[in-house]
């Protein structure tokens, strides 16, 4: 988890977070924001160059596992 500067574009940014599962993703994104988050991310918004729009993506761990 964190907040990521592109060092070949000090411009860029990544932000990061980890959770347990989808379910808790799903979780997150239904029932956790309040209103005060969603004037914060909407102000947040109007600060971004429409060209730069935020892409969302959504990563899987990748490490193998050890067979019993």
């Amino acid at each position: 988890m964190g907040q990521f500067r592109d060092v070949e574009d000090p411009e860029s940014f990544l932000e990061a977070f980890t959770v347990a599962n989808w379910t808790e993703h799903l979780r997150q994104h239904l029932e956790r924001g309040t209103a005060m988050d969603r004037d914060a991310e909407e102000g947040a918004r109007r600060l971004i160059a429409p060209r730069t729009a935020p892409r969302v993506r959504h990563l899987l761990w990748a490490a193998r596992t050890r067979k019993s």
